[in-house]
């Protein structure tokens, strides 16, 4: 049997020990986070912070502004950072009374995330979807927001924005039946519910931004020095080629959310990754339905590949490929047959499948 002040000592050697970490002031201990934060992978110098004071709970503090992740650290988390010593967590969760929150800072709002328990509903949607039941993990992973209605008003979002407050007729309508994805940022967030004959799609930002020059889509990556960019339109499309259409190394994949992003976000991810991105794959939606099938919208796609080689330049991508489903609509919706077709517009074999 251990202390508390034990348990809290166990992890700050850990921190030291396992994970690099270097004594700052005031208990807080620097980090090296690639185990637990996304944007820390991608850095040379670690902007990860962890709280290790007895009588305070642990909290985990980014100070990287592409990231500003703020939260408690919970069960999973100590076991994702491979603290594993269950006697030690137990006692400091014990100790401070844990609630399951966390906390994002964005331009305007601290976004504040407690329930993240998704519905009997929501399970049932996401699996229609995806065919994959969603455990906590996946919560996490997918950025998902079980209770957006209660993030909306103990975010005080409701109090600022009188363009949010009309959505809250639909929000209010479906309650834990409508699931929410947030972007990266958690200052966009992507809602979609499912009622028989009573379909709802919204989407709002927290921040003000009419041009919408921060704007990033929603977003998910596998590995880092990105030599790929695959790109959606749909959360839900890019889910699933993530985890079955285009499973490859090192590639950063983002849903535009609507086709008019599309060449602006295409440009902000290039250019971020311009000293590795070689290859660019878009899987477009199937708007012309044919005897043949379905297939897309030739002339959209055709400008769009025409201004990629205006504004991003011809020698950008050494590869470029379109995808498309030739049985139904796009790639978000597995209830609904999928057969895809893919088409080299630029590299060694430019021809159709």
């Amino acid at each position: 049997m251990i202390t508390v002040n034990q348990a809290y000592e166990k992890l700050r050697e850990f921190c030291i020990t396992e994970l690099r970490g270097k004594i700052s002031t005031g208990g807080w201990i620097c980090i090296r986070g690639e185990r637990i934060c996304n944007e820390c992978s991608r850095h040379k110098r670690s902007t990860l912070y962890m709280l290790v004071k007895e009588g305070s709970p642990v909290i985990l503090n980014c100070f990287r502004a592409q990231c500003g992740m703020t939260k408690r650290v919970q069960m999973n988390d100590f076991m994702e950072l491979g603290f594993r010593d269950v006697e030690a967590i137990t006692l400091m969760l014990d100790e401070n009374n844990y609630e399951n929150t966390t906390t994002y800072s964005t331009l305007t709002h601290n976004i504040i995330i407690r329930d993240t328990m998704m519905s009997s509903e929501q399970i049932s949607y996401f699996y229609k979807r995806t065919k994959m039941y969603p455990d906590q993990d996946d919560v996490r992973f997918y950025r998902i927001v079980p209770n957006i209605k209660e993030v909306m008003r103990e975010s005080k979002i409701l109090d600022s924005r009188q363009d949010i407050n009309k959505m809250m007729e639909n929000i209010d309508f479906y309650g834990k039946r409508l699931i929410t994805f947030a972007n990266s940022e958690y200052n966009t967030f992507i809602c979609r519910g499912s009622i028989p004959q009573n379909r709802c799609k919204l989407m709002f930002k927290t921040d003000e931004d009419k041009t919408n020059d921060n704007f990033s889509g929603y977003t998910l990556s596998r590995g880092k020095d990105f030599s790929t960019l695959v790109v959606t339109e749909g959360s839900f499309d890019l889910i699933n080629v993530f985890t079955k259409f285009a499973i490859i190394d090192n590639t950063f994949y983002v849903a535009t959310l609507g086709f008019s992003h599309t060449l602006k976000l295409i440009q902000r991810y290039y250019r971020k990754n311009i000293e590795n991105m070689e290859r660019l794959i878009l899987f477009v939606d199937s708007d012309v339905k044919t005897e043949a099938g379905y297939t897309y919208n030739k002339g959209m796609i055709n400008k769009l590949l025409s201004n990629i080689n205006r504004l991003i330049g011809e020698d950008a991508f050494k590869e470029i490929y379109l995808v498309y489903n030739k049985a139904s609509k796009d790639f978000g919706d597995m209830s609904e047959p999928i057969n895809p077709v893919k088409i080299c517009i630029k590299g060694e074999d430019e021809k159709e499948d």
